[in-house]
């Protein structure tokens, strides 16, 4: 059959690939002339740590890929898609040939699935850092903070670290929330201490070179009692808890990672992980933040502070002397910076 090239199949009667085509057989259209921009990816959505996708165009080659909305990074003549620099949306993708013919497929980019592959190293001499999230309250608040440490039993007997620490003062006097605190006399158990008021020490030894999640829990019972709790490896029982009784508290200061302060006061050897802070109550959900030892997303939980340690890090002068700043993953955008820690601080051991 003379002057007719390509045979499509369609569904319809009618106008099928190309204008101007003439129906004919009932699933089938004869057109003369006609060019085809068919193509497809392997699917309607990817997530952005997902291997780069390239369509296939089955279909006339030397067509152009187009995408709409913007945000999309897309090749103009592969239609191979970047995905870990794409924006999480919906687009249109376009393939068009040179005579206008195209054709259209709708797909998705979502976020990434959560990982955990960083955390980063403190030698216990003068490396911390400094979140600038600064817990001022006028009265008694109820806050959680959650991190994950990973310690061995070389550092020196009798002495305190502290992995993560809050200053706190109260009316009539100032004391200091040891929160945080190894101290290898009470068996490297996790120890809180209130000035004044006694304390409570825990039992888990944390000096095994295993990693162990810890959470604090600071909570006020509306009658002028204040406690707080420490759970340790998703074990809903606390592994210390302590109360005082004040009319008022004030934290005061930033929070910080890897020791007591800025002037390395008992600052803690060894690795630090995942480090949140939440402005309520997590008791209930402490199995699942420990999450049978492996780091899981917190976004559903709405921390308010969240430091991956080494996921959103970035080294201000790599191959050189710099500092380390992580984006703050939580809603306060309180991002922190590192002190006196080197670019080889960030490691991939992490909890499996």
């Amino acid at each position: 059959m003379s002057g007719f090239g390509k045979i499509y199949e369609s569904s319809n009667w009618g106008v099928g690939v190309c204008d101007n085509t003439i129906g004919w057989g009932s699933s089938y259209k004869s057109i003369s002339n006609c060019s085809d921009a068919s193509f497809s990816y392997s699917a309607d959505s990817f997530a952005q740590d997902g291997s780069n996708p390239t369509p296939t165009i089955t279909g006339d080659a030397g067509g152009t890929f187009t995408a709409t909305p913007a945000g999309l990074s897309i090749n103009s003549s592969t239609g191979l898609i970047t995905l870990s620099t794409s924006s999480v949306n919906s687009y249109t993708v376009k393939y068009e040939l040179s005579d206008g013919t195209f054709t259209e497929q709708s797909l998705a980019i979502t976020a990434a699935s959560f990982a955990n592959v960083n955390s980063f190293s403190f030698d216990g001499v003068d490396e911390y850092m400094t979140t600038g999230l600064n817990l001022a309250y006028t009265a008694v608040p109820t806050f959680s903070i959650s991190y994950w440490i990973k310690t061995s039993a070389s550092f020196t007997n009798f002495a305190s670290y502290f992995a993560v620490a809050v200053n706190v003062s109260y009316a009539g006097g100032s004391y200091l929330y040891a929160a945080g605190r190894l101290f290898k006399s009470q068996h490297n158990g996790l120890l809180v201490i209130i000035q004044g008021d006694g304390s409570s020490s825990g039992s888990t030894a944390l000096d095994d070179g295993d990693w162990h999640n810890i959470i604090q829990v600071y909570t006020d019972n509306g009658g002028g009692e204040q406690r707080v709790r420490i759970y340790v490896d998703g074990n809903t029982t606390p592994e210390a808890d302590l109360a005082a009784t004040h009319s008022y508290i004030k934290l005061t200061g930033d929070l910080f990672i890897g020791a007591r302060n800025a002037s390395n006061d008992r600052a803690f050897p060894g690795l630090i992980d995942e480090v949140s802070v939440f402005n309520t109550d997590q008791t209930s959900n402490v199995s699942t933040i420990y999450n049978s030892g492996v780091p899981s997303d917190l976004t559903s939980l709405s921390p308010i502070g969240w430091w991956r340690m080494g996921e959103e890090a970035t080294f201000s002068n790599p191959g050189g002397t710099g500092n380390w700043t992580l984006t703050d993953q939580g809603s306060g955008s309180n991002d922190a910076t590192s002190a006196n820690m080197e670019e080889a601080d960030k490691t991939t051991d992490v909890p499996t």
